[in-house]
């Protein structure tokens, strides 16, 4: 749920649609309808570019935020 995401990030999140290619499109067409997110280090308009970069702080921060939510999952 996004209320949960936004408990891990500390922050507020936002529901978006955007242009792009992921596995998402299955997951949701899938029998069971799996709630899907899309999640990363980085700013969103220089992923998947030429020149895509993330900072080295982004990149160790998102580990931190990967563990919560597994942590919170698995619970």
């Amino acid at each position: 749920r996004s209320s949960d995401l936004a408990n891990v990030l500390h922050q507020s999140t936002e529901l978006t649609i955007f242009a792009g290619a992921t596995d998402a499109s299955e997951f949701v067409l899938a029998p069971n309808k799996f709630e899907t997110i899309l999640l990363g280090p980085g700013p969103f308009e220089i992923a998947h570019q030429v020149d895509e970069y993330v900072e080295l702080a982004q990149f160790e921060a998102m580990i931190a935020v990967y563990q919560q939510i597994a942590h919170q999952f698995l619970q």
